[in-house]
């Protein structure tokens, strides 16, 4: 299925086990090889528009194809030529040919000279009806609307599309009686409780200005204006309010929410962000022992002026800990937590000599050196030997 002619005109693929074949025209730029390497193309990718030959070429592969030039013509006339080879050959499988168009104005997917690839093709009643059949009762699970649903958010049409669809139906009148059927409809089949209570509540949060807004420290502040509130704090109004909608956990460590959502409603929203974005909860141990929940890990270190990728060392397990810092996951993965444990059993205990002589156990020397006003650093390269003291301390590895 080879051809090296930029020639244009008619061409047949060949099927040699069977002798069905497939005609086709190629009047573009690069004629016959062109059209050649498409349904070469399509084919290997499994993307070939008639099933007929897609099916055989999956049985019998690609040597089994032979690509013929029939005719060669000027490219206005390709089109005519065509056809009339269709005509004598007929399409079908019963008529073994992989055609599955009457038509020779479109033989692929797409559109050509204008015209839809559905011209002169009919399901057949047969066809339709077992269609129907099996779409018939098919119902999306909720799983699939929510995620249709999501992926529509914040879609908005092009003004080229809507004035495309407003072209279209400019001019369009209703069908007489259509407003009085859809009336008589309404009245037949009422919206139930729950519906109308659903809707009013869209309505509700739609036009709800009411906000309460949660301080960095925990306090609930009661806000009827946010946008002045938020100039007010130096705070992002929109952030604030991708917070209330649910989009954001929080701003710059302010949480906010609708007056009508309560807290735990709020807290179930936050949770179920956290899942969806896999968001991790940190547990990070300062040089003195005290215990910081840290849901940013990246902030915290910039705050306190610490290295990110030697906290994150620590808590994968790659790193025992940083100028005494320690970090881990609140829901640590059994891996993690064996090799943490690991590097921490390798720890060394050191005896630490005062300048009045007396001996001092340690087994955590970033801790001690922080309560005594001392640098690590200095110790430690006391114990290896390479320095003779440090601020008349002596110290050695237990």
């Amino acid at each position: 299925m080879y051809s090296n002619s930029n020639e244009t005109g008619v061409y047949i693929i060949r099927c040699k086990i069977n002798n069905f074949i497939y005609i086709g025209s190629a009047s573009g730029i690069k004629g016959f090889r062109k059209r050649a390497t498409f349904h070469r193309w399509t084919l290997n990718h499994g993307k070939h528009h008639s099933p007929i030959l897609q099916n055989h070429f999956n049985k019998y592969g690609i040597d089994a194809f032979t690509f013929e030039i029939a005719l060669v013509c000027p490219s206005e006339k390709c089109l005519d030529f065509e056809q009339v080879f269709l005509d004598a050959n007929g399409v079908g499988y019963h008529n073994k040919s992989y055609n599955i168009n009457p038509s020779a104005i479109c033989l692929y997917p797409g559109k050509r000279n204008g015209v839809s690839k559905l011209k002169g093709r009919k399901a057949s009643v047969e066809t339709r009806q077992r269609i129907s059949i099996a779409l018939t009762g098919i119902k999306r699970s909720e799983e699939v609307k929510r995620i249709a649903s999501e992926a529509r958010i914040g879609i908005k049409r092009s003004p080229e599309a809507v004035a495309k669809t407003a072209a279209k139906l400019r001019g369009i009148k209703r069908p007489p009686g259509l407003m009085e059927n859809l009336r008589k409809f309404n009245v037949d089949n009422p919206l139930s409780p729950e519906i109308r209570k659903k809707i009013a509540q869209t309505a509700t949060e739609a036009n709800s200005k009411d906000y309460i807004v949660t301080s960095p420290d925990g306090e609930d502040i009661d806000v009827k204006n946010l946008s002045a509130f938020c100039r007010h704090h130096n705070l992002t109004s929109t952030h604030m309010i991708d917070c209330a909608k649910g989009r954001y956990l929080s701003h710059a460590g302010w949480q906010c929410r609708y007056a009508h959502v309560t807290k735990e409603e709020q807290e179930i929203a936050i949770a179920a962000l956290k899942l969806k974005f896999g968001i991790k909860e940190y547990i990070v141990t300062t040089p003195t022992g005290a215990e910081i929940t840290v849901e940013n890990l990246y902030e915290f270190c910039i705050k306190e002026g610490l290295s990110f990728s030697a906290i994150w060392s620590v808590w994968n397990g790659k790193k025992r800990h940083y100028k005494g810092w320690m970090c881990h996951l609140v829901d640590e993965p059994e891996e993690i937590r064996i090799k943490r444990l690991a590097l921490r059993g390798k720890a060394k205990d050191y005896i630490v000599t005062t300048p009045q002589g007396e001996e001092l156990a340690v087994t955590n020397i970033f801790k001690f050196s922080k309560e005594t006003g001392l640098d690590h650093s200095g110790l430690i390269r006391v114990a290896r030997g390479k320095r003779s003291h440090y601020k008349g301390y002596l110290c050695r590895y237990a």
